[in-house]
């Protein structure tokens, strides 16, 4: 693919909340668009909460291979200092 169709190649997103819903898609869309993507979730089991999945990394690597992207599972609770 031309950079013109991956216009974010060799950059990096961090979407918080994209194991489900308009996250999501956010990340999905980043991928698409050549960046690699941070897929977050609260917990490793997040997608299983809301039936879209199993866990992070099974979300990441579905997001990455249906994109044809790069992608990384992160999780934790993006209020708390300490996770």
């Amino acid at each position: 693919m031309s950079t013109s169709e991956r216009p974010l190649q060799g950059q990096v997103a961090w979407i918080t909340g994209s194991s489900r819903g308009l996250g999501r898609v956010m990340a999905e869309e980043l991928v698409r668009l050549g960046a690699r993507v941070a897929v977050h979730g609260t917990r490793p089991d997040s997608p299983k909460t809301f039936e879209e999945g199993s866990t992070m990394q099974t979300l990441a690597a579905d997001i990455a291979t249906a994109c044809g992207g790069e992608t990384m599972p992160v999780w934790g609770d993006v209020t708390s200092e300490t996770e």
